[in-house]
């Protein structure tokens, strides 16, 4: 552990973050997944990111940065609220049912994170409907002002979502055409993902 001599609150040292990058470089899915987001980086000029579960949050665990000096400062290991991200509304839309509203009925007051954070539940269960007929999830600015983001999940073998992938940056360059867009491209990615992690669509 390392201490912060400003707020003195200790935080991951060099050494704790290294075996963890060494035990993620050994996770089949960060492996499977860090093609796919080197291809969407590139193509797309933005960040692409991998980020899985942890409690209510998800945490990013593999990110290349966009190319862009607008919208690049890297939040790798970072962790946000599911329900205002692009990558945790994907994740909660892909859940059985009976999950999703388990998930929902535990979480209690939804905090806003800004003047557009979805935070009535009849609202943010439809937006987990229309993502999970989509494909991928769309947030404008419900984190953070002037960041949009699309995220898809990733199955297992189970067919039950144990992550997902995204790309975001500013909603300037994100308009809600180039987000369909890239929500299309980022759905292909974690698809292939998908597949590699054992699952099989069913079509359904």
């Amino acid at each position: 552990l390392a201490r912060n001599p400003d707020d003195e609150l200790y935080r991951l040292g060099p050494g704790a973050i290294a075996i963890g990058a060494r035990a993620m470089r050994a996770n089949p899915l960060e492996r499977a997944a860090q093609p796919e987001l080197q291809g969407l980086a590139t193509q797309s000029g933005e960040t692409a990111t991998l980020e899985l579960p942890a409690g209510r949050d998800m945490l990013i665990v593999s990110e290349i940065v966009s190319a862009h000096l607008l919208g690049s400062a890297p939040s790798l290991g970072t962790r946000w609220p599911m329900y205002a991200t692009s990558t945790g509304k994907a994740y909660l839309a892909a859940l059985p049912a009976d999950a999703r509203t388990a998930w929902l009925d535990d979480a209690g007051r939804l905090k806003a994170w800004t003047p557009r954070t979805l935070t009535d539940r009849g609202a943010l269960t439809r937006q987990l409907d229309t993502a999970r007929r989509a494909g991928y999830a769309v947030v404008r600015e419900e984190l953070e002002l002037g960041f949009a983001a699309c995220g898809a999940a990733v199955m297992d073998h189970r067919g039950l979502p144990v992550g997902a992938i995204s790309l975001g940056g500013p909603s300037a360059r994100l308009t809600t055409k180039r987000l369909r867009e890239l929500g299309a491209a980022v759905a292909q990615a974690a698809a292939r993902v998908s597949a590699a992690m054992g699952y099989i669509a069913t079509g359904h």
